[in-house]
């Protein structure tokens, strides 16, 4: 390569290293500046109730506000079911600077039958580990005509306590606090895209420096290897992918069909017959299987890439990582054929198509890039372990039940919780849901995670694929 040829290659890639971040930046919208708080306290049933609300009574709720952001706080009332006359007075104090953040009086007319009431917090920062008090009362409530707040004896609200008329009660007051937290990407955005482009070009620097001397790196040997062989590779991505369909009498529509058909059996299996409480179940269904149906095909393809092309392994010298790399890329046009059926459920279940549906690329290319690392190791283990091909069955059945496709993640217990955090699959599904079920761009460092375990998985695969590939004529 020549110095000028060099320049160009790191003009287009900055091109498209920043084109990539301007629709990152609005695919992501509001989301690279805040998120909804994990620390929120989300509206629960009640079993009990504090009797009617008469001028005055004093009913309050204690407890100390984990939310960076306070958008709103609520409370159950009731107005019994019946004909009520009286307002209810809510207020809601910081207790740690006494000030009283917040009042609403609310008429009997606008009290129904077990219904959450919110107070507009305007959006109030700082309140973070301060104790907040809710306390409500009556200008003129009248025994037997007031509503009444409700509770639950049972629940526990972290450091919160319930009190009756000055009387310590057991339980809490059924209260929601609803608010976000600040994002640290949105606000520092141009800093990361400069940090980025310095990094990429230090990367870029040192690479062509190796490579003029000689030296091993990855950048432009890769970029050489996909230039001198792409013709090669295509031919093998059309030669798998076509075989695939042979004879079959519907053809390509499976890729198609097949995702459609799985999510309907699944689905009336776990939302009847289990009644899986899952909002929009066929989408959060769809969505998981489409990626993961993605990652077990292809790794099973590419782990018998290098066994089942032995005789042209031993006859002509072409790169051996070609031939798992070949089988994922043939396997990612079934995962682009199954991202119709996809669109067609998000339609038809009501959500809609938003600017977070351009970063489905980061994810597709992230998935595939997973899937040619994971091939790339269990093709080379193949070699030398043929037992492998049987046990890839046993350990995706196993991968498939780790990942929360057909059952929601609350339901895992807080001391398995280790099995999402360092599950790959978990990540990849929980970005894709986060666009098509949610409709916004996923939290920044969600990116980061998808790029990391892709990356971690392309390393180790390479890594295992390239100490070993010099001893495959000899087992293959």
């Amino acid at each position: 390569m020549e110095k000028q040829n060099f320049f160009k290659v790191y003009v287009v890639l900055v091109i498209f290293y920043l084109a990539f971040m301007s629709v990152f930046y609005f695919a992501g919208d509001e989301s690279l500046y805040y998120r909804n708080s994990t620390s929120a306290i989300p509206e629960f049933a009640a079993d009990n109730i504090t009797g009617d609300i008469t001028a005055g009574r004093v009913i309050e709720e204690k407890w100390i506000n984990e939310v960076g952001i306070v958008e709103k706080i609520g409370v159950m009332l009731s107005d019994y079911d019946r004909t009520i006359s009286g307002n209810v007075r809510i207020q809601v104090w910081d207790d740690t600077t006494e000030e009283l953040l917040a009042e609403q009086v609310i008429a009997a007319e606008q009290i129904g039958l077990n219904q959450y009431v919110y107070i507009d917090m305007d959006k109030k920062r700082g309140l973070s580990e301060h104790a907040l008090r809710m306390r409500i009362t009556s200008d003129n409530g009248e025994l037997g005509m007031s509503a009444t707040a409700l509770y639950h004896s049972a629940k526990d609200i972290k450091d919160a306590e319930f009190y009756m008329d000055g009387a310590r009660v057991s339980g809490s007051l059924c209260i929601a606090v609803a608010g976000k937290e600040d994002v640290w990407t949105g606000k520092h955005f141009r800093e990361i895209v400069i940090g980025g482009l310095l990094v990429f070009t230090a990367i870029y620097i040192v690479s062509m420096l190796f490579y003029r001397k000689g030296k091993k790196e990855l950048l432009f040997t890769t970029g050489l290897a996909v230039k001198k062989y792409g013709f090669l590779i295509e031919q093998l991505v059309n030669r798998d992918f076509k075989v695939r369909y042979k004879r079959s009498i519907l053809g390509i529509f499976w890729s198609f069909l097949n995702p459609l058909l799985t999510m309907s059996v699944q689905y009336v299996v776990f939302s009847q017959l289990f009644k899986a409480d899952i909002e929009n179940f066929p989408l959060y269904l769809l969505s998981g299987l489409v990626v993961f149906n993605f990652f077990n095909e292809s790794v099973g393809l590419a782990l018998g890439a290098i066994v089942y092309n032995a005789s042209l392994i031993t006859k002509v010298y072409v790169p051996k990582y070609i031939y798992p790399v070949t089988k994922v890329l043939s396997s990612a046009i079934n995962f682009l054929i199954a991202m119709i059926p996809l669109f067609i459920v998000v339609l038809v279940t009501g959500e809609h198509i938003t600017r977070a549906f351009l970063m489905l690329p980061y994810l597709m290319v992230c998935v595939i890039v997973f899937c040619i690392g994971l091939g790339m190791l269990m093709s080379a283990l193949m070699v030398f372990f043929r037992d492998i091909q049987f046990l890839w069955g046993i350990i995706s059945l196993l991968w498939m039940y780790m990942t929360p496709l057909f059952y929601p993640e609350t339901i895992v217990a807080p001391q398995f919780r280790w099995i999402l955090d360092g599950n790959a699959m978990y990540y990849y599904v929980r970005f894709i849901r986060t666009i098509v079920i949610g409709g916004v761009s996923p939290e920044p460092i969600l990116y980061v995670q998808c790029a990391l375990f892709s990356l971690g998985a392309l390393l180790l695969g390479g890594i295992v694929f390239k100490k070993t590939q010099d001893k495959f004529v000899l087992n293959i």
